[in-house]
C-alpha cells in the first residue's frame, strides 16, 4: 500500500513530494464518493480512517471525503476531515462544515463554542447559532440571535421560519410581517418558506384569515412541485404491498439477533402527531436517552435496499441469509448510533418517521425493543401537517 511508504516519515517536505509522487488523491476521492453513494459504510470508514491515521496531503478535498463520510453516517470521520479542510483552507464555509458535524453529533454547545470566536459575524454563521440556540432550548437567545441574522439578510425564508416557530411576541410578528417588499422576487425555496412564517404569524395572532395563508402557501407549494396531484390509487397500492408483505408470518422466518445488549424504545407515527412529545416523556426519568430522529434505518441495512426485501423472492431467501441480514441490520444500527452518543448507555428513545417501514427488521435486530403507536385524532393530524412546511418529500401533505 502507498502509505506504506511515507508512513514513518516526519519531515513534511519528504512527505508532501512522496505523497504527490504516488498517490493520485483526485481518484482516492472519487472512490470514496462513489463508495458512499453505493452505501458501502465499512470501505468508507477504513480508507478515510487510514487517510487520518497517516496525515494524507488532500488539501481541499477533505472536504469531499467529510460530506462522502455524513452520507453513510460516519459523523465522528466527518468532523476529522472537516477539521483538516478547515486547517488547510480556513474560511467561513470551512468553519460551519465543522460546527454543522459537531451539532449533528448532537453536540450544540460545542457546535456554538466552534463559532464562538468570530468576529462580525455574517448571516450564515447568526443564522447557524440561532437554531443551534433553539435545539438546545435557550429560546430567547435564539430569538435575538435570529433577529440579528434577519438584520444582514432579510430575504431569507428559513431565518423567518425558524424565528416564528420560537417568538410568537408581537415584536416579531411585526419584524417578520414587515419584510414582505424583500419576498417580491423571492426564489421559491425562500419565498415559501416566508409565506409560512406569514402564516403562522396570523395564527399566533388569532387571525382567522390565517387558514388562507396556509392555503396560499400550500398552493405555492404545490406549483414548485410541478403542479402534479398526488397518485391516490398509486400510493394505497404502495402502502397495501408494504403491509402485505410486511406480516408477521413473513417476520417469522428471520432469526432474531443475539449480538447487542441495547434496549431501545422505538416511536412510531405520522408527521405532527405528537411523537415528539412523548419521546420526551419516555425520556424525562434519565432510563432512556433521548436520540431524536437519528434516520439512520436506511443506512443501517446498505447497501441492501428495503425494497429488495420487500418482494416475494425474499421469501425463498435462505435462512443463513436472513441470520446475516439481521446480523448485518443490528451492527450498523448500533455503530451509526453511537456515532451521535456519548456514554454506553444500551436505552435510548428514537422517533426517525420510517420506523414504521423498519419496525419488523428493528424488532428482529433488538429483541428487547419496546414500540410505541402514537395515534393522534386524523383531522388534527392532517390539519397540523398542512400548516408545516417540510422541506422535502411529504408531497401528500
Amino acid at each position: 500500500e502507498p502509505f506504506l511508504l511515507f508512513k514513518h516519515h516526519k519531515c513534511d517536505s519528504c512527505r508532501t513530494f512522496i505523497q504527490g509522487r504516488i498517490m493520485n488523491w483526485d481518484k482516492i476521492t472519487e472512490v470514496l464518493k462513489n463508495e458512499a453513494r453505493k452505501g458501502l459504510r465499512q470501505p468508507v470508514f477504513e480508507k478515510v480512517s487510514k487517510c487520518i491515521e497517516n496525515n494524507a496531503m488532500l488539501g481541499e478535498r477533505w472536504r469531499d471525503v467529510a460530506d462522502a463520510c455524513k452520507q453513510v453516517g460516519e459523523l465522528k470521520l466527518a468532523r476529522e476531515c472537516y477539521k483538516r479542510f478547515a486547517i488547510v483552507k480556513p474560511s467561513e464555509m470551512a468553519l460551519l462544515g465543522f460546527a454543522s458535524s459537531l451539532a449533528e453529533l448532537g453536540d450544540m454547545e460545542g457546535a456554538l463554542r466552534a463559532t464562538s470566536e468570530v468576529k462580525n459575524k455574517s448571516f450564515s454563521i447568526l443564522h447557524f447559532e440561532g437554531v443551534c440556540l433553539s435545539q438546545a432550548g435557550r429560546l430567547q437567545e435564539a430569538s435575538r440571535t435570529l433577529t440579528q441574522a434577519l438584520a444582514l439578510n432579510p430575504a431569507s425564508g428559513p431565518t423567518c421560519l425558524s424565528l416564528v416557530a420560537i417568538d410568537s411576541s408581537v415584536e416579531t410578528r411585526e419584524l417578520v410581517l414587515g419584510l414582505e417588499n424583500h419576498f417580491s422576487d423571492a426564489d421559491p425555496f425562500n419565498k415559501a418558506q416566508y409565506l409560512f412564517a406569514v402564516a403562522k404569524c396570523a395564527e399566533d395572532s388569532g387571525n382567522q384569515e390565517s387558514i388562507e395563508l396556509y392555503k396560499a402557501a400550500n398552493d405555492y407549494l404545490f406549483k414548485q412541485y410541478g403542479g402534479v396531484s398526488l397518485d391516490h390509487a398509486s400510493h394505497k397500492n404502495t402502502v397495501d404491498t408494504i403491509i402485505r408483505q410486511f406480516s408477521e408470518d413473513f417476520f417469522e422466518d428471520f432469526p432474531s439477533s443475539n449480538g447487542t445488549e441495547l434496549s431501545p424504545v422505538f416511536i412510531l407515527g405520522l408527521p405532527r402527531s405528537g411523537t415528539t412529545l412523548v419521546e420526551s416523556l419516555v425520556s424525562s426519568k434519565g432510563k432512556y436517552l433521548s436520540m431524536g430522529e437519528l434516520g439512520i434505518n436506511q443506512q443501517s441495512l446498505a447497501p441492501v435496499k428495503l425494497i429488495a426485501i420487500n418482494s416475494e423472492n425474499s421469501k425463498s431467501v435462505p435462512e443463513s441469509q436472513k441470520q446475516a441480514l439481521v446480523q448485518h441490520f443490528s451492527k450498523e444500527y448500533a455503530h451509526l448510533k453511537s456515532q451521535r452518543q456519548s456514554d454506553a448507555s444500551t436505552g435510548f428513545v428514537e422517533k426517525s418517521i420510517d420506523n414504521v417501514r423498519y419496525a419488523g427488521l428493528l424488532a428482529k435486530a433488538f429483541p428487547n425493543a419496546k414500540f410505541i403507536i402514537v395515534q393522534r385524532e386524523l383531522l388534527d393530524n392532517a390539519w397540523s401537517c398542512y400548516k408545516n412546511y417540510f422541506n422535502q418529500g411529504m408531497e401528500w401533505s
